[in-house]
């Protein structure tokens, strides 16, 4: 036969097996049975060694302790020179089986959601061979053997003598040093017992090595020793032609008793162990789990209870989690690209992905001599689908409770989402309102602008000037609030007119009226080094240490360090050298030849030397690096030194204090309901009024809102074009001079667009036609940042300067802070679908671990450890999952959808419009797969840490 012709130039040691002195007893209840009684022999290699005896003399046994799957209570036993129960763990003694040897059994034991041929294949699968390379081999295999036409049958649809040649076919497909035969013929009628020992006769004269047990007289012709056993007793081993005359040997007198009861397969030895399977098993397990938990165990919890091995362990699984996400998207995506509606789109469309998947099966898959991941999920698939009615009810549970969460979530999400698009734009998420604290000395001013602008996150600084306006419309005078905005400023408020435009003007300065001063500040416009820029007040930001130098520049020598002092202290604000600095103050100036410099602090300051230094032992000593430094007299010193604006919050001691004098509850739109008025309210005595009239420059255009129109009788529709006189009440804060109160000349304003806005009558006109009124001071700026992740530090360095700061994300976070509990909550009530699910869900994974245990045995049995048999079952369980996951991602999505219809149908005959009430955010979908692999994983934990710990021996018995 050609597929037998390299077996014959294999190396190998002259002994396959070396049985020295092998006792084996079993323990029920409180006696020890003895089973085998100090059996030795030797198989040689390329030797056809049949084992006979009686029924119940231990034979089985014997085969089993020589396979590495029964260990002896006494003796050696030596397979390729190796003691298979001295120092080897179990998963050693699979490797030497599936790599060594090949089985046959007296029935046949199948996977049975394999074909023929893929059951051929899988000790090749358990090697870690490519599946495809797999395949072939065992195809070819199956062809020697005449079995070709039954590759893509099913095991169960053969008759027992073609079963018989699978498992022969299945035993060579490793190429294996022996070939052991459990009553191989024991199943059979003669013909196909004739014919299966005849190809085992073949092989044996091509070099393959055969031991087979056997009670049937008949099979001795074909061996080339055999070794008769009794009573557990190696009786004697016949060789040459002691072997041919075997029959008529005992036939004798010495032979007759025996003779007669293995052809009649009547009377047994007096125990066997398999008279008491269960009840040797069941001992069996309990004696190796009382010994499990000595030494060896208290060990392995040790290193449990070592947080390292804890840490390993978590990434350990981490990592096959990952891995097995990744090869199932991979399975998943073959398995589309090979269906009929994909095999027609031409190969090249593919290459990309193939790349790809070629490269993350290497670098996830990549176990040498073990079995393919993805032939793991391929089996897991397969069991599956063998038992489609409960696989499909066990996710449709899934489904359901993963549906519950999903559609009680995406309810959450969604409502937030609406309400928070209501609350505020997502502009809006990047503004701040800014405005001075109530009774502060720090005010909004020109230099406060560019301060602003100086933030590196700061994108724009827009002033707002709230004034008392007094309109007279067809002899009808009313007063109510005034803004004095920018185009930009009221593009960034979103107001947009329902009539008409806004006006067109982002100036800030303009033509001041005679004898105005327009701000404080006295300055040049270049820079000069060294001169004095203005007296400030500074304080140095808490768990801060400041440098300080001989002169304004990086390069002067260091006199030492200060920190933090109670209250504020006085300094000057000086020019100096250039810096790096957040808020750009070390790059603030220029000279008028083109060189830059920075802003630098002017001050007198206790010092102290950088230095480590103990607080426990040693008073002076602070943070353990700084010592007070001191003079001769034993005195802090106190000098005048120079340091940079950093991590130091400055204010003008020039600006004067005022007072809040009024505040309107104005409430026209977002941006505006913080707006304060100043008004004469609180000043003793009244003051002289100055008459001034607007710049020449003044736009004098207004944006209305309905409620003014209302106030005024003028028709929406109609009041575009509309002309009024307006003019306008400046006090208070705004002014220089916050005694003195200043009103605009009257002047004639054209309506250039109305807004929807209708609680309270306000309009807007154009910054600079109220910044020409003398107006230094603003009521508020709008800063608008670049990145909505820069708004909180942009907030906290500009409250860090005096100022009090307010943002729409304030109320978005109250807001998202209530639907985060909401969700919770919400999600608990769908884990109680879950975890029913997941109870069903366990059940079946039970259940088919008690269908599938023969198979389980047979794997176990063939070399897979019990790793990969658990490996296995949590492949299968994780997939329940990963479906569940999925289809109830999809099914609680279209819930959502569902609801938002139905809600929708309400809202439009209500006036409202479409409402989608249903979000679900990507990184949601992840965390609801990731939830169903931990429920699969949890759920199928106990079934393959179960499966584990069956003994093949009894899981091949078991029926």
């Amino acid at each position: 036969m050609d597929f037998l012709e390299d077996l014959g130039n294999k190396t190998m040691s002259e002994f396959i097996f070396q049985i020295q002195q092998v006792s084996k007893s079993f323990h029920v209840a409180t006696t020890d049975v003895p089973v085998l009684k100090n059996i030795s022999f030797d198989v040689e290699a390329k030797d056809f060694v049949v084992i006979f005896g009686p029924s119940g003399c231990g034979k089985s046994t014997l085969l089993h302790t020589m396979l590495g799957l029964e260990e002896p209570t006494k003796g050696k036993v030596l397979f390729l020179g190796k003691n298979l129960y001295d120092g080897v763990t179990e998963d050693e003694r699979s490797d030497m089986r599936k790599q060594h040897a090949g089985m046959v059994y007296q029935q046949p034991n199948w996977i049975k959601a394999l074909t023929v041929v893929e059951n051929v294949a899988f000790p090749l699968y358990l090697l870690g061979i490519e599946r495809s390379t797999a395949i072939l081999k065992a195809g070819q295999m199956l062809r020697n053997l005449q079995l070709d036409r039954f590759v893509n049958y099913l095991p169960s649809e053969l008759s027992s003598g073609q079963q018989q040649k699978v498992a022969l076919a299945r035993a060579l497909i490793t190429n294996p040093k022996v070939i052991i035969a459990d009553e191989p013929t024991g199943n059979l009628d003669y013909e196909s017992g004739r014919e299966l020992m005849e190809m085992l006769a073949e092989l044996n004269r091509s070099g393959q090595t055969i031991i087979m047990v056997t009670h049937d007289l008949d099979y001795l012709k074909y061996a080339k020793t055999a070794i008769r056993i009794f009573d557990g007793m190696f009786i004697k081993r016949y060789e040459g032609i002691d072997g041919e005359n075997l029959k008529e040997l005992l036939h004798s007198k010495r032979g007759e008793e025996e003779l007669s009861s293995m052809e009649s397969n009547g009377k047994k030895a007096k125990f066997d162990a398999d008279d008491f399977n269960d009840t040797i098993g069941s001992f069996t397990r309990f004696k190796n789990s009382t010994r499990s938990l000595g030494v060896n165990n208290v060990k392995t919890l040790g290193k449990k209870l070592s947080l390292p091995n804890l840490l390993g362990h978590f990434l350990s699984q981490a990592q096959k989690l990952v891995s097995f996400f990744i090869l199932l998207l991979i399975y998943l995506a073959n398995y589309l690209i090979n269906l009929k509606s994909f095999r027609k789109v031409p190969p090249v469309f593919f290459s990309g992905y193939k790349r790809i998947a070629r490269f993350l099966t290497r670098r996830f898959d990549n176990q040498p001599n073990s079995p393919s991941r993805l032939d793991l999920i391929d089996l897991a698939v397969r069991n599956m689908r063998a038992k489609k009615t409960r696989t499909m009810v066990t996710i449709g549970g899934m489904m359901i409770g993963i549906g519950a969460i999903v559609f009680l979530v995406s309810i959450g999400y969604g409502l937030q989402q609406l309400v928070v698009t209501r609350v505020a734009r997502l502009d809006e998420m990047r503004q701040a309102d800014i405005a001075p604290q109530a009774g502060g000395k720090v005010k909004i001013d020109d230099k406060t602008l560019e301060n602003f602008k100086d933030i590196t996150a700061v994108e724009m600084s827009l002033p707002l000037i709230a004034v008392v306006g007094r309109v007279n419309y067809q002899n009808s005078v009313s007063d109510m609030a005034v803004y004095g905005v920018t185009t930009d400023y009221l593009k960034q408020s979103a107001i947009k007119p329902v009539q008409g435009k806004i006006f067109e003007s982002n100036e800030l300065t303009t033509e001041l009226p005679t004898g105005q001063v327009a701000g404080v500040s006295t300055e040049s416009e270049f820079a000069v080094l060294g001169e004095k820029i203005q007296d400030v007040d500074f304080a140095i930001e808490p768990s801060s240490w400041i440098r300080v130098r001989e002169d304004a520049s990086t390069s002067a020598r260091v006199l030492g360090y200060t920190k933090r002092v109670e209250g504020s202290s006085s300094g000057e604000e000086v020019w100096g050298g250039t810096y790096i600095s957040e808020e750009g103050a070390g790059k603030a100036g220029e000279t008028e030849d083109g060189k830059q410099l920075g802003k630098w602090l002017k001050a007198p300051i206790l010092l102290w030397k950088e230095q480590a230094c103990d607080p426990k032992t040693q008073g002076d000593c602070e943070d353990g690096k700084y010592v007070v430094l001191r003079d001769g007299d034993g005195k802090q010193v106190q000098t005048l030194g120079y340091f940079a604006k950093i991590n130091v919050t400055v204010s003008s001691a020039d600006t004067k204090q005022a007072q809040v004098l009024g505040v309107t509850t104005d409430n026209t739109t977002p941006s505006l309901d913080w707006v304060e008025i100043a008004s004469e309210a609180g000043i003793v005595q009244a003051p002289d009024t100055k008459t001034i009239e607007l710049p020449a420059g003044a736009k004098k255009e207004a944006v209305v809102n309905r409620a003014m129109l209302k106030i005024l009788g003028i028709n929406e529709n109609e009041a575009v074009g509309k002309k009024f006189t307006a003019s306008f009440v400046v006090v208070g804060d705004l002014l220089y001079d916050p005694k003195e109160k200043v009103e605009s000349a009257p002047a004639e304003y054209s309506i250039v667009g109305v807004t929807p806005e209708e609680k309270t009558p306000v309009f807007f006109v154009p910054f600079t036609d109220l910044r020409g009124l003398g107006i230094t001071n603003y009521s508020q700026v709008k800063v608008v940042v670049k990145d909505q992740a820069d708004l909180s530090k942009v907030r906290r360095q500009i409250e860090a300067m005096g100022y009090v700061t307010r943002s729409v994300s304030d109320t978005v976070a109250q807001i998202n802070s209530l639907f985060a509990t909401a969700k919770t909550i919400l999600a608990l009530l769908g884990m109680v679908a879950l975890a029913v699910a997941a109870l069903g869900m366990f059940n079946t994974l039970t259940v088919s671990l008690l269908e599938r245990t023969r198979e389980v045995g047979l794997m176990k049995a063939m070399g897979m450890k019990s790793s990969e048999v658990q490996e296995l079952f949590l492949t299968e369980s994780m997939l329940m999952g990963f479906f569940g996951g999925v289809l109830g991602i999809i099914a609680g999505f279209a819930m959502g959808k569902l609801a938002g219809i139905i809600v929708s149908f309400f809202a439009i005959f209500k006036g409202i419009g479409l409402v989608d009430i249903s979000y679900v955010p990507v990184s949601f979908v992840f965390v609801i797969i990731f939830l169903s692999l931990l429920v699969g994983i949890a759920t199928g934990i106990y079934p393959a840490k179960r499966a584990t710990k069956i003994s093949a021996l009894n899981a091949l018995r078991y029926e």
